[in-house]
């Protein structure tokens, strides 16, 4: 029977306990839980030019004693870029004991400034407090780090040659010629760069419409390759080439046929002359 009592009295004791620990003000001393949280994404989130982005944010309140009492919860942002705005979809929202919320967080360059390659942090620090109908308890706040970059939108540049076509004859001076454009529109376009086997890149005339002009005699005889790449003020587009053959030079054997040929009809011409004579 005494042990039975004994049982009773710790029982009612530790009971007692947990009610003093609950109601006393004194309880708001420590903490009583802790927010936990977890992003979608990892690494580097990029953002072109008043571009949106979003990423979900999943919050849970783990707490340590008493796990009926929701938690009143605010999203708060602590640290953000100047060329950023960041908008929680939900700032404010009552989290219930270990269940999970997920709230999207949306981002907008709002600036046109921020260089190409710019990264900053954004934080965010999520705080709870239990509302018991007595004073408020606290949890330990959670917090998020989100590194964001800046890079413009895509705009590789693409570049063609439309004279010569591949694998035309070609001698003495020619203009080459072809296009330019951009994704972003053709008047970002900055320069038309042409290179002859390898050699120096020379600025081409124009830029959506250029031209570039090119004496063959500079280089031998035979299969020379022309390059052409447009840069539009962030990146150079892919190179377009083509081959053509050069042919400035009669080659030896056709001198020598041509000059055969004179020899003959000389020759032919000197007979001919000869028999009217005689006769």
């Amino acid at each position: 029977m005494k042990e039975k009592k004994l049982k009773k009295v710790l029982y009612i004791s530790f009971f007692l306990l947990v009610v003093s620990i609950i109601f006393l003000p004194s309880a708001t001393s420590f903490s009583w839980g802790e927010i936990d949280t977890q992003l979608d994404y990892d690494g580097i989130y990029y953002l072109g030019e008043h571009e949106t982005g979003e990423v979900q944010l999943t919050i849970r309140y783990e707490p340590y004693f008493i796990a009926f009492y929701p938690i009143w919860t605010e999203i708060r942002i602590t640290e953000c870029p100047s060329w950023l705005v960041v908008i929680p979809h939900q700032k404010v929202f009552i989290l219930q004991p270990r269940i999970s919320k997920s709230v999207p967080v949306e981002m907008v360059v709002k600036s046109s400034d921020v260089k190409p390659g710019t990264t900053g942090e954004v934080t965010l620090e999520i705080i709870g407090e239990i509302l018991s109908g007595g004073p408020l308890r606290h949890i330990e706040s959670g917090r998020v780090h989100i590194q964001v970059g800046y890079k413009p939108l895509p705009s590789i540049p693409t570049v063609d040659i439309s004279f010569p076509s591949n694998g035309k004859e070609v001698r003495k001076t020619i203009i080459i010629k072809g296009t330019a454009s951009d994704e972003n529109g053709d008047g970002t376009i900055e320069r038309v760069e042409v290179s002859i086997d390898d050699g120096p890149w020379e600025v081409a005339t124009g830029t959506t419409i250029w031209k570039y002009v090119w004496d063959t005699r500079e280089v031998g005889d035979g299969d020379h390759q022309i390059k052409v790449r447009a840069y539009d003020g962030y990146e150079y587009s892919e190179l377009s080439s083509i081959m053509v053959h050069v042919k400035n030079n009669e080659s030896g054997f056709q001198v020598l046929l041509l000059a055969g040929i004179i020899s003959v009809i000389a020759i032919a011409t000197v007979i001919s002359f000869m028999r009217r004579r005689n006769h």
